[in-house]
């Protein structure tokens, strides 16, 4: 999923394409290395061919799409930066840096930096990763990170994120992940994959409202800090903001939509929500919408937003439109009730808003239901 963009993405092509870092690829001719581990993931079935960003980058190269240079700069974990020099050299030869890093996995029990038994004390890349990114920003090329891991990262070492040009989440992509990301690089595909959680800044965001695993009580609690918006620090930076990196159900495309709500009603046991997806920009790809609802007045200790139902258009065409119908149960309303020891749908007024993510009201997406 693509979560920042400021024009590098889709890649130019064709151009040479620096690719740098400890999950672009396996050296030489290797069949695996620690990169296709990590690329598939802890209980892997070793011995499956895995096409890395590299593999999938040099067979566009060998078809005329880019040229495409390797270094891998650093590996994983630890502070070896001997590397750095040859990784840089690479990036100052090229039009464009693609850096493939984040997590290791299937290293083996207690080798990983993301796995089973493998927790961290933070969210910063690890190793000198972030330190390699820095240089590679030095040269003034622009860089785009993709992410192949298994929990968020934070980038607040070097003031990375306002930084890079482009950052894709590529989670574990499996063993044609290299070919899906190169695909996405190169516009071949749009991507159209949201967040199922909100990206924290920083990690003293893990107990924030900018967790995924935070339950805000009613009211404004997950709206405003007593301390002015910010985290307890006296800081009222950026990356101090209470607010989450990339909110919940978050995710850019190479097109634009236009989403407009047609209505939300109430018919008998169904809330059903009838939206138009149009594609205004210049490129094919789907739209996901989501319903989410809140309730004003309620006797129950509840989340501010709770997502009620969502859906993902066709790929549609520059200028091609999709009427969506979303439907969830009057029943996805209901809160736990301790008195009653089970979950009831309390009466009264509910309001629904259609979002393209759980920060981002679409234009007349407000409505309001009484059930």
């Amino acid at each position: 999923m693509l979560l920042k963009n400021s024009g590098v993405l889709p890649l130019a092509l064709p151009a040479r394409v620096a690719l740098v870092g400890p999950n672009a690829g396996c050296a030489g001719s290797a069949p695996s290395c620690d990169a296709s581990n990590s690329q598939c993931g802890g209980y892997t079935n070793f011995g499956v061919p895995v096409v890395t960003a590299l593999a999938a980058g040099l067979n566009a190269s060998a078809n005329g799409g880019a040229t495409v240079t390797f270094s891998q700069g650093c590996s994983h974990g630890g502070a070896d930066t001997s590397g750095f020099a040859a990784a840089v050299a690479a990036a100052a030869a090229a039009d464009v840096v693609v850096f493939v890093g984040g997590d290791s996995g299937a290293l083996g029990w207690n080798k990983n930096t993301c796995g089973e038994d493998d927790d961290r004390a933070e969210l910063e890349l690890p190793g000198v990763q972030a330190d390699l990114l820095d240089a590679l920003l030095g040269t003034g090329k622009p860089v785009v990170a993709v992410l192949i891991h298994g929990r968020p990262m934070t980038f607040v070492k070097h003031n990375l994120l306002s930084r890079l040009g482009a950052v894709v989440a590529a989670w574990r992509p499996g063993c044609e992940g290299g070919n899906a990301i190169w695909d996405m690089l190169s516009g071949r595909v749009s991507p159209s994959g949201r967040l199922a959680q909100s990206w924290v800044r920083r990690v003293g965001q893990v107990k924030s409202q900018a967790s995924p695993w935070y339950s805000a009580i009613q009211g404004d609690f997950d709206q405003v800090d007593y301390n002015g918006d910010v985290m307890a620090t006296n800081d009222s930076s950026v990356s101090n903001s209470w607010t989450p990196a990339f909110p919940f159900m978050f995710g850019l495309s190479y097109t634009t939509f236009d989403v407009s709500p047609i209505n939300v009603i109430l018919q008998g046991d169904t809330i059903l929500s009838l939206v138009n997806v149009t594609n205004t920009g210049r490129a094919s790809a789907k739209q996901v919408v989501g319903v989410f609802f809140s309730k004003p007045l309620s006797s129950f200790v509840r989340n501010h937003l709770s997502l009620l139902a969502f859906g993902k258009t066709r790929e549609l065409a520059p200028g091609e439109s999709q009427a969506l119908q979303l439907t969830a149960p009057v029943a996805g309303l209901a809160s736990y009730d301790a008195q009653a020891g089970q979950a009831v749908v309390e009466k009264g007024e509910y309001t629904i808003t259609v979002r393209v993510d759980s920060a981002t009201v679409v234009n007349g997406g407000t409505f309001t239901i009484t059930v």
